[in-house]
């Protein structure tokens, strides 16, 4: 049976508890090397490997409500601990959500870019990164996206660009409405190049930008329209190279108009 015909409620067969098998007297040296490395694998992280496929492969849609607990401490026969910390391994990654009460349970959840940039907002803290090396990694990673993306943006893309700016500039204002519109321009872009992996790391490193809570003054939000439209032009007038070159300037300027004001924010609270 394939993993995509196994009937929903139905977990790959748990194994033992415990680690790795130790190697016998008689092993090879190879066999002896290969278990002294090996890591043993936490049970509760083994199954909460075993739930996230048996969501993937059963197709399980966001909200779905997975088994209650006796139901799942039966199908997988691990103990009650384990599946507890199962399943906040999941939650703590965005695949579940655990709610309390007499309709809770656990839930699945589609996992949000956002959630990616909390854990490399918390990677980058410890390496001691600054916002800058965000800024400066997405300079390279968003004109990656745009030159997978140039020949692929048709009508419909831009016009959805374009109706970026333009909210943009109506709202300009308005802190979180720049910040949903700006990231509508460059979800565009992203959506369309393609690559998976690309959107979900540059929408994180985003997200990661975003939760510096900036307010972004006025002059900063209106370039930052001024130069998404740019960017639209060269598209529309078929100059992929101007394009990305728009590009690189763009999320250029944007960091260092970043360094700039928390130059000026720290001068100012000495």
């Amino acid at each position: 049976m394939s993993p995509t015909d196994r009937p929903k409620g139905e977990y790959r067969s748990a194994q033992h508890e415990g680690g790795p098998a130790r190697p016998t007297r008689d092993a090879s040296p190879l066999a002896r090397h290969v278990a002294a490395a090996r890591k043993p694998v936490k049970a509760a992280e083994q199954l909460a490997d075993e739930i996230l496929a048996y969501i993937v492969d059963s197709g399980l849609e966001p909200g779905t409500r997975l088994a209650a607990e006796r139901q799942m401490l039966a199908d997988t026969g691990r103990a009650r601990g384990t599946l507890r910390e199962a399943l906040r391994l999941l939650e703590s990654r965005g695949v579940v959500e655990v709610r309390q009460g007499a309709a809770g349970g656990a839930f699945v959840r589609k996992p949000q870019p956002a959630d990616l940039g909390a854990a490399i907002t918390a990677v980058l803290m410890v390496e001691g990164a600054s916002m800058l090396d965000v800024l400066t990694a997405r300079e390279d990673m968003e004109v990656a996206a745009l030159m997978r993306a140039a020949h692929r943006i048709g009508p419909r893309e831009l016009a959805v660009m374009q109706d970026s700016v333009d909210r943009l500039r109506e709202n300009i204002a308005d802190r979180d409405r720049f910040v949903v519109e700006a990231g509508r321009f460059h979800g565009a872009i992203n959506e369309v190049a393609g690559s998976p992996v690309l959107r979900i790391l540059n929408e994180a490193l985003r997200a990661t930008q975003m939760s510096s809570r900036s307010d972004y003054p006025l002059a900063y939000r209106r370039r930052v329209a001024d130069e998404h439209q740019d960017i639209i032009d060269a598209l529309r007038a078929g100059n992929a190279s101007l394009a990305f070159d728009r590009m690189r300037t763009h999320v250029h300027t944007s960091a260092h108009a970043w360094a700039g004001a928390r130059t000026r924010g720290r001068r100012q609270a000495t």
